[in-house]
């Protein structure tokens, strides 16, 4: 066995026994752990929980006004020392501040989830580059060992004096060019690490072998029960809504102020002195316009909210549409390839090597057969890496974890 092959054979086996020590790293796996650590989630939580102590503080009463005045001296003077004024919001200034409130709560919810649905879809967009970039990188790693080959079988028909020594250093620039692409694919692997890595919320430099490969699950799908769940799970809706919820009791705030309220007030003139409690009542007679553009403002708002949540609507369903799309022709080009490309093109380079070795074909033959297969079956893994990450983004369009799949009917 020539030295480079024995060489090649032992770099192979270290990076087995590495991987094997390493923990693998499944689909499920990599959203979990980005679901508990990925920033951008810890900070949507934060603004959840920022939301929710906004909706107790709106659910309380406003603050009361205190007055500490010192005593004024003279004829006019007066002896007031301190006043409590205590708006009790009977007019429903409270009621609708907290719902306000309480739509803020929930667009922070529905803005986590988009952000959580947002992660999940990047953490499956590059675990899937990366099995991609592996698979790749291993079809580069065969094609440089069939490239060894054929020039052991070039220097053997050089010395039966069948070929020239010319080509044994074609073959020698051609087996270079196979390590060349074999490195190209490895720094892909490289590059798609730190993608996932990142993706996942950890450092790019975390060691990462992947447990789930490329292969093409039989899937039908339920193409109306798609639409069906985005309208009900996409949270964006929720999000719209919310919205609507918060202009809403915008208005409700802007007509509350145009209502009559009772404040309790509390009064010391000395620290021994007398004082009082009473009941005032504010009544907002006069307003100079600002509060009525406040409700226009606010009831213009509310309808073009309404007009936002049909839009987002429309944009839900064609993003349905389009990854319906994607995993359909993903999937067409991935059953053409599996069955009327690749097999071909494999047949085709094993009797063009046997015929090398032979002598009964030439060297050009065996690499333009060589190159075929490896574009083929490139072009076949990148299809297969673009129909899972079809189907995620699928998922991610549709708003669930698992895709429906239509029931078949039970023969009677």
């Amino acid at each position: 066995m020539p030295i480079r092959q024995i060489l090649f054979l032992l770099v192979v086996m270290l990076t087995v026994l590495s991987a094997c020590a390493q923990e693998t790293l499944t689909l499920e796996a990599a959203l979990a752990y980005a679901r508990v650590h990925h920033p951008a989630l810890e900070v949507a939580q934060e603004d959840v929980a920022g939301a929710l102590a906004g909706l107790r503080g709106a659910k309380a009463l406003s603050n009361p006004e205190i007055v500490i005045t010192p005593g004024v001296l003279g004829p006019a003077g007066s002896d007031e020392f301190i006043s409590i004024s205590q708006p009790l919001e009977l007019n429903g200034a409270r009621k609708a501040r907290a719902n306000a409130a309480a739509g803020a709560l929930d667009a922070a919810q529905a803005k986590r989830r988009i952000a959580e649905r947002a992660v999940l879809l990047a953490v499956r967009t590059a675990y899937w580059d990366l099995a991609q970039a592996q698979a790749i990188a291993a079809a580069d790693a065969e094609n440089m060992q069939h490239a060894e080959a054929l020039l052991v079988a070039a220097k053997k028909q050089v010395e039966l004096g069948n070929e020239p020594t010319a080509h044994v250093m074609k073959m020698e620039v051609e087996l270079t060019r196979t390590r060349q692409q074999w490195a190209r694919s490895q720094a892909a692997v490289a590059q798609a690490t730190i993608a996932l890595n990142t993706a996942l919320g950890r450092d790019p430099s975390t060691p990462t072998i992947l447990e789930d490969t490329l292969t093409q699950p039989s899937t039908t799908l339920d193409e109306v029960a798609l639409y069906r769940l985005a309208e009900t799970h996409r949270p964006e809706l929720p999000l719209a809504q919310a919205g609507i919820t918060i202009v809403q009791a915008e208005v409700a705030v802007a007509r509350a102020a145009r209502r009559p309220d009772v404040t309790i007030q509390v009064r010391q003139e000395e620290w021994a002195g007398d004082g009082g409690v009473g009941l005032g009542i504010s009544l907002p007679l006069v307003d100079w316009g600002s509060t009525k553009a406040d409700r226009q403002r606010a009831e213009a708002a509310v309808r073009a909210q309404g007009k936002r949540g049909e839009e987002t609507r429309l944009a839900i369903r064609q993003e349905v549409a389009t990854a319906l799309v994607a995993v359909h022709s993903a999937e067409s080009q991935l059953n053409t390839l599996r069955a009327q490309v690749l097999p071909p093109a494999e047949r085709l380079a094993a009797m063009a090597s046997l015929g090398f070795t032979e002598g009964a074909m030439t060297y050009l033959e065996v690499l333009d057969a060589r190159r075929t297969v490896r574009a083929v079956k490139t072009e076949y893994l990148a299809t297969l890496g673009e129909y899972h990450k079809a189907l995620a983004q699928l998922t991610w369009a549709v708003g669930v974890e698992t895709l429906p799949i239509p029931e078949k009917e039970v023969p009677r």
